[in-house]
């Protein structure tokens, strides 16, 4: 190709007219437009070496296009990576300078408290400090977890020298620690060991409602309302961000984010702590007495279900609770399963009577001393031949033989009916944990007579104090079967009641007359039968008796263990409260007219006096088949 001579070289065109640039390039970062002219600069000379016609083409052309080749591709490389850290990973970049440049702290909320039906408070959070360590400026590691091992209480040496040589920035020392602990701690004055703000669970009443109560491990609930009401006394913790300086300092008035924290909710329970104390007190007193190995006592409002007192045996105080073995954790009130015996005589008895083949006098009952059944023999408890009674005095003597004929002759459909009505063989939920059903006959059971009669005097079926409380409640009520309560209402931080627990009917389960007369049939058996340890001066008081054998390996003879048991309700004429005692092998003296009878009486007396319920009157006196005048207690 010939270039005529003043015309400026094709190449000489190319390199004064460079490609052209869009203005907006440089947006996506500072660097990328030197970088993008610099390689246009780059691929323009190539093109120009490259397509050079000339007729010489030497070695040292081809070496400085592939060299511009090598500083193209590495700036392409360079853009690109300046392009994702300035897109793609500008979040976490950012992410990690606001973390390099602020400062977390947390804002703990308040658990709620657990209070009693009149604001007592039987659990609450109380400010404290957890402490901590940071083994990386520790020196003496040995020395340091010898002198904290001292001080403080549950920390051991061994262990936490252990966690101090661990390769991490942060353990802890010891969480939730009360003021003498941090106290002790702080005048040490140790490098590399501090303190952040926190709660701590206690319990102002220690062992008061521990087994209704439960308690709290670390963090969350473990046993009884603290762990089923977790969601709603645990509240939100808050947290805000400060910004430090280059040496870590905070910078006043720096705050850059904040989420509040929320308090926890409160429960308000239908326990009253007063009644508390006095069942626990003297269920405590009777199993000590009586050699027990434990005992459970219900004080129940018969008309809306709400559980006033709910005491176990044996207990243990959630304040150190791990000092305590787990069995103590139980609530016998709602999960021992036991067979009633004779308390359960009473509901037989509604049933009989609404069945319309018994009433209060007639039809009578021949009670000889022994009846076989099936092959078994069914006696009295002493022995006794009754002769032909009606039901009142089956009621009033306890007969078995009686409750056995009684119960053959209404039949096995309307007993089962009627202990559904009452709420065997039902779970109730109350908010705990650890409520148990009992246990029915079996169904191909029930076709024999041994069953049937067995059954009718409270064996051959299991309860729980629970359910007791419940069927009495419903006996004496005028026959309508409540939903029991233990938690009122669940409160929040504002006073706002978040949820409500109100008294509710579940179903009518025998008539008025039909209680009306049952509250007369068991007010002569504390007047003149099995129950007379029962009665408290001044008041017409009803009840029934219940002892019971224990099966041990399938058998009552393998060994001699009994439940001795009462459910009762006063005044007669007018129940406020009904009271079941439940006392767990009682030694020696095993029958419940000298155990658990007691028991019901102090706990409903001083029931009676707190709630200042006035005493009866001669003429309900008389109503309860007493032949008493004193109305004063």
């Amino acid at each position: 190709m010939w270039i005529r001579a003043g015309s400026p070289a094709p190449w000489r065109s190319q390199a004064t007219n460079r490609t052209k640039i869009p203005s907006d390039a440089h947006r996506s970062s500072p660097l990328l437009l030197p970088l993008l002219r610099l390689l246009s600069d780059v691929l323009i000379n190539a093109v120009r070496y490259g397509g050079m016609k000339t007729a010489k083409t030497n070695t040292n052309t081809r070496r400085i296009i592939f060299i511009y080749i090598c500083f193209a591709v590495c700036f392409l490389l360079i853009a690109g990576r300046v392009v994702q850290v300035n897109t793609a990973m500008a979040g976490k970049l950012t992410a990690y300078r606001e973390r390099q440049s602020l400062r977390r702290i947390d804002l703990h909320a308040r658990r709620g408290a657990i209070l009693d039906t009149n604001g007592e408070i039987l659990a609450m959070d109380v400010p404290c400090q957890s402490i901590y360590a940071m083994p990386g400026e520790i020196g003496n590691k040995e020395r340091v977890a010898g002198m904290l091992s001292q001080v403080l209480s549950g920390v051991d040496k061994e262990t936490l020298l252990k966690d101090l040589k661990k390769d991490t920035p942060f353990i802890w020392v010891k969480r939730h620690a009360d003021d003498a602990d941090a106290s002790a701690v702080k005048s040490l004055e140790l490098k590399g060991i501090g303190f952040l703000d926190a709660t701590r669970r206690v319990y102002p009443q220690d062992s008061l409602a521990a087994n209704i109560i439960g308690f709290q491990g670390l963090d969350t609930g473990i046993e009884g309302l603290e762990a089923t009401y977790e969601k709603h006394l645990r509240g939100q913790d808050g947290v805000v961000y400060l910004k430090k300086d280059a040496i870590g300092r905070n910078v006043p008035n720096s705050e850059s984010k904040r989420v509040n924290f929320k308090n926890g909710n409160d429960l308000v329970l239908t326990i009253d702590r007063a009644i508390q104390y006095t069942a626990e007190k003297e269920l405590a007193d009777s199993v000590a007495e009586h050699n027990a190995e434990g005992g459970a006592v219900i004080v129940m409002d018969p008309h809306t279900g709400r559980i006033l007192a709910m005491a176990s045996n044996p207990t243990f105080n959630p304040s150190n609770y791990k000092d305590f073995p787990k069995s103590s954790y139980r609530n016998n009130a709602l999960s021992y399963v036991y067979e009633p015996g004779s308390i359960m005589k009473s509901v037989i008895a509604a049933a009989a009577m609404e069945s319309g083949q018994f009433k209060e006098h007639s039809p009578t009952v021949f009670c000889p001393g022994s009846l076989r059944i099936d092959g078994f023999n069914i006696t009295e408890s002493h022995n006794d031949a009754y002769g032909t009674i009606d039901l009142a005095k089956c009621m009033e003597k306890s007969s078995n033989i009686c409750f056995a004929k009684i119960g053959m002759a209404i039949g096995p459909e309307i007993i089962k009916e009627y202990l559904k009505k009452f709420g065997f063989g039902i779970r109730y939920d109350i908010g705990l944990n650890g409520s148990e059903p009992g246990l029915l006959p079996a169904e191909a059971n029930w076709v024999r007579n041994s069953t049937i009669a067995t059954v009718s005097y409270g064996h051959g079926i299991s309860v729980t104090p629970l359910q007791m409380a419940v069927a009495y409640s419903a006996l004496v009520n005028g026959g309508w079967l409540m939903r029991p309560l233990l938690v009122q209402r669940v409160v929040a931080p504002d006073r706002s009641v978040v949820k409500e627990n109100k008294p509710a009917r579940v179903r009518r389960v025998i008539s008025q007359e039909t209680s009306d007369v049952l509250r007369r049939m068991m007010a002569s058996v504390v007047a003149n039968g099995t129950g007379k340890k029962a009665q408290i001066p001044g008041y017409a008081v009803g009840g029934k008796t219940g002892t019971a054998k224990v099966a041990v390996g399938g058998s009552y003879r393998a060994e001699r263990r009994y439940i001795a048991s009462f459910a009762g309700f006063a005044p007669a004429d007018d129940p406020k409260f009904v009271v079941v005692t439940v006392l767990l092998n009682p030694k020696p003296y095993y029958y419940a007219g000298l155990t658990a009878a007691p028991l019901f009486q102090r706990v409903m007396m001083q029931t009676l006096l707190y709630k200042k319920i006035p005493p009866s009157s001669t003429t309900a006196l008389s109503w309860a088949g007493e032949n008493r005048t004193d109305v004063t207690p």
